[in-house]
C-alpha cells in the first residue's frame, strides 16, 4: 500500500477549520538576489539538482524453507523485534489457469473465500480481524491466488487460525454469491466505460491471442455473468497443500511457525481430483512468434472522446529471465520514474499528456512490456511518433553513465523500501515464489544491479524489444487514425476490438 502524507495544518488552514496566530511578515529579499538578468525570482533553487546519496549497508533477508509432511512448503523470514508479523499464503493457480469461457474465475473464487468460513460471516471474519488489528486480503494475479494477514507479532496464533480458516473450511454461500457475482459484474461494466481498461484490454487480446495472458484476470461481464458457484467451488477443491507455500515474516522463529502450520494446515489434503492444470509456459509457440514479427495497429473506437489512449507494447520475457534486471534498469529511464525519458518527452517537452510511462509485468511467462499514456485527441500522431522514437533509442543508445547510476539508484532505493516492512516482504517473496523463481534472489539482486553496464542494458533491450514490430493499440475518436501518417508513423490497417478486447 502506498503510504500517503497528508499536510493537514496546511489543510485545516485552507478550509477554515482552524485559526491560526498572526504571523508576522518576513523582510523583503535582498534585492541582489532576484535581480541576476535573464532569471526568475526563486529560479536560482533549481540549481543544482539535489545528488542521489549513496545507498547505504543493505543486509537481505535469508529465507528459510521447511516443507511439512503433506507436502506444504513453509518459507520463513525471521525479523527479532519487528512490530508486524505478516503471514502469506500463495497458491499457483492464479488467473492464467482460468479455463477457456471463463475469464475471472480464479479472481472472484478469491474474493468468495473472504465471504465467509468455518460458520463464519463475512462481518463476523471482519470483526474477527478487526479485534485483533489484523489486515486480511485476497487476490489474484495470473500466476497466483494469494490470501494474506498481518497483525502484531502476540496476536499470531489467531491470525493463523482466521487464516486457515478462510482456506481449508470456507463456506461458499450461494447467497454471497449471488451478491458477489453481481457488485463484480457492474463493476467490470463500469471500468468497461474507461478507456484506459479498454486499451489494456483490447492490447492483451491482441498480443497474446488465446493464450492464458490474452483475457483480463479479473474477467469481463459476460464471462463473470455465466460463472456458477460450482465452478468456484471445483477450482477450490482441488487445491491441495502441494500448490501452496505459506510465508511468514516477523519475529517468529522458524520453530515457532513450523509448529503452527503443522497444527492448521497439517491435516489439509486434496479435497478433490483435479482436472490436468497446464502451467503457463515461458514461451509461446513459433505460429504466435511469427504472427507478432510485425507491426500491427488495434482500434478500440470511442467516437468524440476528447482524450486518446496509447498503449504501445509487446510480450517480453518472464522473471526468471537472465535479462530481468538490465530491463527493469532500462525501464527505470525509459518511462518507471516521473523523470524517465517518455514522461520528459510527451508531458515536459511537448505538453501532450499529464503523464507517461512504462513497465515490465514480469511474471512466470512472458509477461508483457508496454508504454502508455493518454494524451488530447488532437496530438494522437504527434505522442505516437514520440513514444516510438524514445523506444527506439532506448535501444539504438547505450544509456549515459547519469542514466545508468539514477537508474540503479532508483532502483535499489525502491527495493530497500519494499523490504522494510514484514508485509512488502511477504508480498516481494509471494511473487518469487509464485513466478518460480528461487529465494536466493534477495540476496544476489543488489549486487548483479550494480555490476549491470550501459552494454549490458541495451544488448538485454535489443533481444527483448523491437519497435519495429510493437503492437500500437489506440483507444480513442477513429478520427484519430489520420493523424497517424501526417505524422510519419506508417501502421498497418487496424483490428477493431471492443473494450473486453474480442475482435469486431
Amino acid at each position: 500500500m502506498k503510504r500517503r502524507v497528508v499536510l493537514f495544518s496546511v489543510l485545516l488552514g485552507a478550509c477554515g477549520g482552524a485559526r491560526q496566530a498572526p504571523v508576522e511578515p518576513r523582510p523583503a529579499a535582498p534585492a541582489a538576489a532576484t535581480s541576476e538578468p535573464g532569471r526568475l525570482p526563486g529560479e536560482q533553487v533549481l540549481d543544482p539538482r539535489p545528488a542521489i546519496p549513496p545507498l547505504g549497508a543493505f543486509t537481505a533477508p535469508v529465507p528459510r524453507e521447511l516443507t511439512l509432511e503433506n507436502g506444504l512448503r513453509l518459507v520463513i523470514v525471521e525479523r527479532a523485534g519487528a512490530p508486524i508479523e505478516a503471514l502469506a499464503l500463495v497458491v499457483r493457480r492464479g488467473s492464467s489457469f482460468d479455463p477457456a469461457g471463463k475469464a475471472g474465475l480464479a479472481s472472484i473464487t478469491a474474493a468468495m473465500l473472504e465471504t465467509g468460513a468455518a460458520k463464519k460471516t463475512q462481518a463476523q471474519l471482519a470483526q474477527q480481524a478487526d479485534a485483533m488489528g489484523a489486515a486480511l486480503r485476497t487476490g489474484a494475479d495470473p500466476d497466483a491466488i494469494t490470501l494474506s494477514i498481518s497483525a502484531p507479532p502476540a496476536r499470531l496464533e489467531p491470525m493463523a487460525s482466521l487464516l486457515a480458516d478462510i482456506v481449508l473450511r470456507p463456506t461458499f454461500d450461494p447467497a454471497e454469491w449471488k451478491k458477489l457475482q453481481a457488485q463484480r459484474v457492474a463493476q467490470l461494466t463500469e471500468g468497461l466505460a474507461n478507456p484506459r481498461v479498454a486499451a489494456a484490454n483490447a492490447f492483451a487480446a491482441a498480443i497474446y491471442f488465446d493464450g492464458p495472458l490474452g483475457h483480463p484476470a479479473e474477467g469481463t461481464p459476460g464471462t463473470v455473468q455465466a460463472l456458477k458457484l460450482d465452478d468456484l467451488r471445483r477450482l477450490w477443491s482441488g487445491v491441495g497443500p502441494a500448490d501452496a507455500t505459506l510465508i511468514a515474516v516477523g519475529a517468529a522463529s522458524a520453530g515457532e511457525v513450523q509448529k503452527l502450520a503443522s497444527s492448521l494446515f497439517g491435516g489439509w489434503k486434496t479435497r478433490a481430483v483435479a482436472a490436468a492444470v497446464k502451467t503457463p509456459v515461458p514461451g509461446w509457440p513459433p505460429v504466435i512468434r511469427s504472427a507478432l514479427r510485425r507491426p500491427r495497429l488495434v482500434l478500440v473506437e470511442l467516437p468524440g472522446r476528447p482524450q486518446t489512449v496509447l498503449r504501445v507494447g509487446q510480450p517480453s520475457v518472464p522473471l526468471a529471465s537472465p535479462d530481468a534486471m538490465a530491463l527493469r534498469l532500462l525501464n527505470s529511464v525509459l518511462g518507471g520514474s516521473f523523470t524517465s525519458r517518455l514522461n520528459a518527452n510527451l508531458r515536459e517537452k511537448n505538453g501532450f499528456t499529464y503523464g507517461a510511462g512504462s513497465q515490465f509485468s514480469f511474471g512466470r511467462g512472458d509477461g508483457p512490456f508496454f508504454a502508455s499514456t493518454s494524451v488530447k485527441t488532437e496530438v494522437t500522431g504527434l505522442a505516437l511518433r514520440e513514444i516510438l522514437h524514445e523506444l527506439q533509442r532506448i535501444i539504438d543508445e547505450p544509456l549515459s553513465t547519469a542514466d545508468l547510476d539514477k537508474g540503479k539508484a532508483l532502483l535499489a532505493y525502491r527495493l530497500v523500501d519494499d523490504l522494510q516492512t514484514a508485509e512488502g516482504t511477504a508480498s516481494l517473496v509471494g511473487e518469487l515464489v509464485a513466478s518460480g523463481v528461487g529465494l536466493d534472489w534477495l540476496s544476489t539482486v543488489l549486487p548483479r544491479l550494480q555490476a549491470l553496464t550501459a552494454a549490458d542494458v541495451q544488448a538485454a533491450g535489443q533481444r527483448a524489444l523491437d519497435p519495429a514490430t510493437m503492437t500500437v493499440t489506440v483507444a480513442g475518436d477513429p478520427g484519430v487514425l489520420a493523424q497517424l501518417a501526417q505524422a510519419g508513423v506508417t501502421m498497418p490497417a487496424p483490428e477493431r476490438r471492443t473494450a473486453t478486447g474480442a475482435k469486431r
